[in-house]
């Protein structure tokens, strides 16, 4: 009997231990504890939706990327339909909980779609994390917006 209390008691401080060492996850993928290292890197726009149908075909600008650095510096870039290059600086920091990404000090996004002139947000609601894919959602214009990007615009 006590050698079947004992072997119950170190099964029960395992699976304790194991339990307590997975980390937080986003809702798509990723791990939140490697959000930091995961942001830094060029992305590239690879798919957008719109109330979670694929506009991604509705869209007037072109070439859209974002990077995000170490120091904290958001850098964004598109094409407009005129062919004129947009491209600014800002800056980003993680919420608290690292679920959310605040942007600030960069302006709207003009002339983004057949169906939105413009969009903006200073807060992204991080969907997916991972070394190679980083989707994000936000509400604006009492739409949801979604953002799927990849490293280099390449779908893994």
């Amino acid at each position: 009997m006590k050698n079947i209390l004992r072997i119950s008691l170190i099964l029960a401080v395992i699976l304790f231990s194991v339990s307590c060492n997975k980390s937080e996850t986003y809702p798509q993928g990723g791990d939140v504890d490697d959000a930091q290292v995961n942001l830094q890197k060029n992305w590239v726009l690879n798919t957008y939706f719109r109330n979670d149908v694929n506009e991604t075909e509705q869209l007037i600008i072109s070439s859209y990327s974002e990077e995000y650095t170490a120091d904290g510096v958001y850098s964004r870039s598109y094409i407009k339909a005129d062919a004129s290059e947009v491209s600014e600086d800002g800056a980003y920091s993680f919420s608290d909980n690292m679920h959310e990404l605040r942007i600030s000090d960069v302006s709207s996004i003009s002339d983004f779609s057949e169906n939105n002139s413009t969009l903006s947000s200073s807060a992204y609601k991080i969907l997916k994390l991972t070394e190679s894919e980083l989707w994000y959602s936000y509400l604006n214009g009492g739409d949801k917006h979604e953002f799927r990007f990849s490293i280099n615009g390449e779908i893994k």
